[in-house]
């Protein structure tokens, strides 16, 4: 069985800025199998939104997708 989460880490400086760092991480058998970044960067509080918005649009529909592929299966 596949797992597939997004994390996504946010740390404050002490300047203002806050970085953000987005992985997607797909499991296999319980153990991390693909690791991929997707966002690792720097931004302002304000600016976050705008950044993380279109990687949990893209993990919306992907969830979608799948969950509409899956045929409930009655018991015999």
């Amino acid at each position: 069985m596949r797992l597939t989460q997004y994390r996504i880490n946010v740390h404050a400086n002490a300047d203002g800025m806050i970085s953000v760092v987005v992985a997607e991480i797909e499991y296999q058998r319980g153990k991390a199998h693909l690791v991929e970044i997707l966002h690792n960067d720097w931004c302002l509080p304000e600016e976050l939104y705008a950044v993380v918005e279109p990687i949990l649009d893209r993990a919306a529909r992907e969830g979608l997708a799948i969950s509409n592929d899956l045929v409930p299966q009655l018991p015999l």
